[in-house]
């Protein structure tokens, strides 16, 4: 057997090849199958990661809980550590006059809440009456109703319902003469002596076990939580350094403005917070008093403690005060006063007072918010709630800075994902026309109309002809993309805003009539009609044409009325072609206009193309345009730039 017959029997022998993937095997660029796989597994890794993270948070939570609070106290007591260390007090005393303070403060914080729950709870029985009358007093009104009425009469019986000792027996009556002469009955059988088992009399060690039993678990917690804020507030650079070698030293600087960033901003949410809550709680607790709610001092403090809760404290801290102005009178007098009294303080304190104080201290969004709170109170409990915007303001400071965790700042930040520009377009794509010119006017409160067309909607308009030139914006879209830019220009027809500055160079005078047109397509008419608008504001008389008036056709039959300056759009910074052929027949068709071509696309032509269109002029951007057409001298405008998160 040759050679060949030896190769044709080992490939006979060999397993058939796996059949490929479909889908693979249509992947457009070279190394496709590599790519998926290789993307594949990292987004497989990147779930076992989070699923790892959060199985961890969840387990070591007795130990994670704890080191969160110091962590939290720690962020708000450094500011006073720092401050005492300026004034030249060692750091060690500092620490512990600082930490000391706080806890004793804490503690008697507590102490007066514990206080006055105490005195309430012994004032409560004097309002039942009142609770009674309210009860019957709703019950007679809603006699009509047979559902409410059911239900009244159930809350009643069950309130009424207490355990009751059984009736005395009756003492024994006299027998007659008859009844003593007949017999006895039988006496019944003695009934059986409870036996029940006392227990000894607890010794002085049960009691203190059974007193301070239930204390054991939250003392220990406190204590360790003590700990954690004096050790890291005394090793507060040593611990900012391991943080720094953990993350890695190849990139101090964008690891050191992370945790700066981090500190920072939990420090400024946390003394934000206290001072908005004791601004809400001072004035509840003069309010309540004069009110006639009892305890006003109790509701002010739990007002100002749940407070830190986000979303749910304010309403659950309203429940306990405006329950007790229930049952504090037969009528409802109290109850709408607090009721009023606490509406205002959540109005104004949410609409003035938290946007003085917060600003963008948080850098969170309010879903982010919604999110965090619910995550951490499904992970940790109470404590999870009260810590939730903390450590999500920390996530998504690392997010900013850690490219692979960029998703945390654009899932749960409020500094925009969008371009102004790509937030326009994609408005322009849902056909939102009222959306996109309420966006314009949010931008032209700080910049100008001229502005607003150079960084805003002719940027809008290049990505949607990037988009057409890539085959995935088809023609319905184009027209709704340009019947938004219609709209909004006839929207702002009224604006008036401050106009641009000017040069001495004067306008072109009003016999001096301008052709405004698209060069090749729907979008092009667009983009002219912008160019349009801002030469009318400046005193320009100009008519707009379509593309289609601009073809070979309809080129002869279009009554030009002898525009002396004709200013032709593309967004297509390409189509250098087909504007030479559109120059020439304008030329053919007028002789003497000046013709402008507006390449309107975003990104300079090569000097090539622009030198083989035969334009008397042609420009890049938007202020260029409007010199040419208006002969005035004037430095291109800078581009804005875009959010870091652009795509």
């Amino acid at each position: 057997m040759d050679k060949a017959d030896e190769i044709r029997a080992r490939a006979d022998r060999a397993p058939p090849p796996a059949p490929r993937d479909p889908v693979r095997a249509r992947l457009p660029f070279p190394g496709g199958e590599a790519a998926v796989d290789a993307s594949f597994a990292r987004t497989t890794m990147q779930f076992v990661v989070a699923i790892g993270t959060v199985a961890t948070l969840y387990l070591a939570r007795e130990v994670l809980i704890p080191l969160a609070l110091a962590g939290l106290l720690s962020f708000a007591l450094a500011p006073a550590v720092q401050r005492m260390r300026r004034l030249g007090v060692p750091r060690p005393a500092a620490v512990l006059a600082v930490v000391s303070l706080a806890f004793v403060a804490i503690l008697g914080f507590a102490l007066v809440i514990g206080l006055q729950f105490a005195n309430l709870a012994n004032n409560l029985p004097r309002y039942e009456r009142n609770v009674d009358t309210k009860i019957e007093r709703v019950i007679a009104m809603t006699q009509s109703n047979e559902f409410a009425s059911r239900m009244m009469r159930f809350l009643r019986g069950a309130r009424a319902e207490t355990p009751r000792a059984a009736p005395a027996p009756a003492p024994p009556t006299p027998a007659s003469p008859a009844e003593a002469d007949a017999p006895a009955p039988a006496a019944p059988p003695p009934a059986p002596v409870p036996v029940q088992v006392e227990p000894p009399p607890p010794t002085p060690l049960d009691t203190a076990r059974n007193v301070l039993g239930p204390l054991i678990d939250p003392l220990t917690a406190a204590g360790v939580v003590i700990l954690f804020v004096f050790v890291m507030l005394l090793n507060r650079e040593d611990l900012r350094e391991r943080l720094i070698r953990l993350a890695g030293v190849h990139d101090l600087q964008r690891t050191t403005e992370a945790l700066d960033e981090a500190a920072q901003r939990v420090t400024r949410y946390l003394l934000a917070q206290l001072l908005v809550n004791v601004v809400y709680a001072v004035p509840l607790t003069i309010g309540l008093y004069f009110v006639g709610v009892p305890n006003p001092l109790l509701w002010g403090m739990f007002m100002m403690v749940f407070r830190f809760v986000p979303y749910v404290g304010p309403v659950a801290g309203a429940v306990l005060p405006l329950a007790l102005a229930i049952a504090v009178e037969p009528g409802w007098t109290t109850f709408i006063w607090a009721a009023s009294l606490i509406l205002v303080l959540e109005l104004v304190v949410n609409n003035v007072i938290e946007p003085i104080f917060y600003g963008a201290t948080t850098g969170l969004s309010a879903m982010a918010i919604i999110l965090a709170a619910i995550f951490w109170t499904w992970l940790w409990g109470a404590v999870g709630l009260l810590l939730s915007t903390p450590l999500t303001v920390c996530a998504v400071v690392i997010g900013r800075h850690v490219p692979q965790l960029r998703f945390l700042d654009v899932l749960l930040g409020n500094r925009p994902v969008l371009a102004p520009a790509q937030r326009f377009y994609q408005r322009a794509l849902a056909g939102d026309s009222a959306d996109a010119t309420e966006q314009a006017e949010a931008y032209l409160e700080e910049k100008s109309i001229e502005a607003l067309h150079a960084e805003v909607t002719l940027p809008a308009l290049a990505l949607a002809e990037a988009d057409r030139a890539r085959g995935v914006l088809d023609q319905q879209r184009r027209i709704g993309v340009a019947a938004v830019v219609a709209e909004m220009l006839f929207n702002l027809l009224e604006y008036d805003g401050d106009p641009p500055a000017r040069d001495a160079s004067p306008p072109p005078p009003a016999a001096t009539r301008v052709l405004c047109a698209g060069g090749r397509g729907d979008l092009d008419d667009a983009a002219a009609a912008v160019i349009a608008d801002l030469l009318r504001r400046r005193g320009v008389a100009v008519r707009t044409a379509s593309f289609e008036a601009l073809t070979p056709a309809e080129l002869a039959r279009l009554d030009l009325e002898e525009p002396g300056i004709a200013c032709i759009a593309y967004l297509n910074s390409d189509s250098a072609l087909h504007a030479r052929y559109l120059v020439r027949r304008l030329r053919r068709r007028l002789p003497d206009v000046k013709v402008v071509i507006a390449l309107c696309g975003g990104r300079d032509a090569s000097a090539e193309a622009i030198a083989a269109v035969g334009a008397d002029a042609v420009t890049t951007d938007l202020t260029a345009t409007l010199a040419a057409v208006t002969g005035e001298e004037r430095a291109p405008a800078e581009r804005p730039e875009e959010p870091a998160h652009a795509a």
